[in-house]
């Protein structure tokens, strides 16, 4: 994903151009605006002169405005473009009814995730270990019992449960995040994540490949977790 700014790419358009074998007048007439640009701070002399190099060419230059914040993109305008290419993502997964995984823009890491959360709640205390609900509470309780064995049991199998997947490494990162209290099931999950680049998800000839492969994934994991949770 591009990250650069209007401004900037207006600049690589003038690096482009300069590179071209126009004559001397067309170039003349491009140093002029540039030069107007500098007495109007539209940018700034190390700019200017950077832009001139003729020993450097249009990708230096292009790396040269990724080190400069005046040419790069917002995080606000950065996230907003992932959020429109993850929202595509999204619908693809529901049309494989895969509406039971949610999704992250991560434009830190320049990729989006896919989760899978699972749960220890109270239903599956009862049903697991047997107890009766007035015994809920103090097994459910913060650093309890319960806690204590989902930090075990739920990193184990995850870890586990990773070590039997193939899948394209070029097209996923995977791994599973800490166990924590969760507020909307009232119990102990832990995220089983799958991390893939912006770029693979940009093109979107590969969504259907990038979802089935998805679906596989989710699914072998969900069978290990299922088989190693049997009550």
């Amino acid at each position: 994903m591009n990250r650069i700014n209007k401004q900037g790419i207006e600049l690589l358009q003038y690096k482009q151009e300069l590179e071209q074998n126009y004559p001397e007048l067309v170039k003349k007439s491009m140093y002029i605006a540039l030069e107007q640009m500098v007495e109007s701070d539209v940018i700034d002399l190390d700019t200017y002169t950077t832009i001139k190099n003729e020993d450097l060419d249009h990708s230096d230059f292009e790396e040269y405005l990724m080190q400069k914040r005046a040419f790069i993109k917002t995080h606000e305008e950065i996230l907003a473009e992932f959020d429109i290419v993850r929202k595509e993502l999204d619908d693809i997964l529901e049309t494989q009814n895969l509406t039971h995984l949610f999704t992250e823009s991560l434009v830190d890491k320049d990729a989006i995730s896919v989760t899978r959360k699972f749960t220890l709640g109270e239903d599956f205390t009862t049903d697991y270990f047997g107890v009766k609900e007035e015994d809920l509470l103090r097994l459910m309780k913060r650093k309890g019992f319960v806690e204590k064995f989902a930090v075990l049991r739920l990193t184990k199998i995850l870890q586990d449960a990773q070590e039997t997947l193939t899948y394209p490494k070029e097209w996923f990162t995977i791994d599973e995040s800490l166990v924590y209290f969760d507020k909307d099931e009232n119990g102990y999950s832990i995220d089983f994540v799958l991390e893939i680049p912006i770029e693979h998800i940009e093109d979107k000839t590969n969504h259907v490949a990038i979802c089935e492969e998805v679906k596989k994934i989710t699914r072998v994991v969900e069978e290990f977790y299922d088989t190693r949770m049997k009550v």
